[in-house]
């Protein structure tokens, strides 16, 4: 029987996104699809299957991220679904802990990945919001001003995501110096 849940989270919050995941398996539901705010799960055994998220370079039709997704399967990973740039794959429980990133070298180009995206995502809002304030400052329209704030609650929003990935990005950082 499939159960459809609608959540959401944010790109930031991928590692609180892959724990809920993991509950829900343990649970006994498992992860079939997912699209924005939809998660489609099947029932199945609990704890059947370990689940992890990924942010690839390229969307998953690029030639590069279609072997990376080859590559997985080859290992016993099953790619389940894709959004956007974001992969799901989820693996079998066999006692061990599933990880996607062998190293602290491949976890801090994937927070980069993650924060790469969240600076553009920030800078194209705030220049849309300059913009919005630009037009509110010299029309004195409420429709300006209403869209000036929902802007500047989503750039804050963006900001506060993208300083979360920052201090993971420098912490990694931090812990690859010190292993050195």
């Amino acid at each position: 029987m499939k159960k459809v849940i609608h959540k959401w989270f944010w790109a930031w919050e991928f590692e609180k996104e892959e724990q809920w995941l993991n509950k829900m398996s343990n649970m006994g539901l498992q992860l079939t699809d997912v699209s924005i705010c939809r998660y489609v799960f099947e029932e199945g055994r609990p704890g059947e299957y370990q689940y992890k998220l990924q942010m690839l370079d390229n969307l998953p039709d690029n030639i590069e991220s279609q072997q990376y997704i080859k590559f997985c399967e080859e290992t016993g990973v099953e790619h389940i679904a894709s959004l956007l740039r974001w992969v799901y794959f989820r693996k079998k429980t066999d006692g061990k802990k599933f990880e996607l990133f062998s190293d602290i070298d491949s976890r801090i180009k994937h927070i980069r990945g993650i924060l790469v995206l969240l600076s553009v995502l920030t800078g194209t809002e705030m220049l849309i919001l300059l913009s919005n304030l630009n037009n509110f400052l010299h029309y004195k329209e409420l429709g300006f001003g209403i869209i000036v704030g929902l802007l500047f609650v989503v750039t804050m929003i963006l900001d506060y995501g993208a300083v979360r990935v920052w201090i993971s990005y420098r912490r990694l950082q931090k812990e690859r110096n010190i292993h050195e």
